[in-house]
This record gives C-alpha cells, sequence and structure tokens, in this order.
C-alpha cells in the first residue's frame, strides 16, 4: 500500500509543474514566424507541443523532436559542428538565463540533430517551470 501512495505522489508531482503563461507567450512570440512551418515540415501533432511546453509532458516522438530542432534551425542558435550555442540559445530566448544554459548544455553533448533540441528544450522548460 505504500508503495501505491509513494507512485501516486511521485506522479502528481511530475505532472503538476507548469510553465508559467507569460514565459509561454513570450516563446510563442519568438517562433511564431516559423511555428507553423515547423508543424507542416516534421508533421509534429500541436497537441504534444502543446503538453509538453505548458504540462512537461514528456513524449518520446520523433516529429515533437524535429520540431524543436526545425525552431532552432530557424533561430541559429547552432555552432558549425551542429551543437547547441549556449550564448545563442540564452539571446534567442532571454528567459532562460545563461545558468540555465550552460547546466542544460551538457545533456545534448552525445546526442545529435533532432535528440539534441529536444533534451534541451526539455532541460531548459523543466528549469522554467513552477
Amino acid at each position: 500500500m505504500r508503495i501505491v501512495l509513494l507512485v501516486g505522489l511521485y506522479v502528481f508531482a511530475v505532472t503538476s509543474n507548469e510553465v508559467p503563461q507569460a514565459i509561454r507567450d513570450e516563446g510563442e512570440r519568438i517562433i511564431s514566424s516559423f511555428k507553423n512551418k515547423c508543424l507542416e515540415e516534421t508533421k509534429a501533432n500541436p497537441s504534444l507541443v502543446e503538453n509538453f511546453e505548458s504540462k512537461l509532458v514528456f513524449v518520446e516522438d520523433e516529429a515533437l523532436k524535429c520540431y524543436y530542432h526545425c525552431i532552432h534551425k530557424h533561430l541559429d542558435v547552432f555552432n558549425t559542428n551542429g551543437e547547441i550555442n549556449a550564448q545563442k540559445f540564452t539571446n534567442k530566448f532571454p528567459m532562460v538565463t545563461s545558468e540555465i544554459s550552460l547546466k542544460c548544455l551538457p545533456k545534448t553533448i552525445d546526442k545529435e540533430g533532432c535528440e539534441r533540441s529536444f533534451e534541451m528544450v526539455k532541460c531548459a522548460i523543466t528549469a522554467l517551470a513552477v
């Protein structure tokens, strides 16, 4: 019985975090000119994007991962080796502090392409959640 209760509390704790509306609005403003293009190009499910960005529902979905890679390409946050540049990331997303970018960057090092972008966004969004 204790295990069930602890698992239930853990699930509640993980799913109760949300990204503040003001941060989500700022993110939307930043990507608005190419968001639809990236959704179309990657065939990402808009509901998965919304749940990921607002409620921290992380789904292993290749189209979702590539959606964020498309966003990052449009924002030019990569260096010449295809790695995410923490300073560029912070400059493009001012709500993400340098500390958050530098904390998240190591999670992307052994990843490539879509997976790299997804891990960076997942880490940054988690850090911004309340």
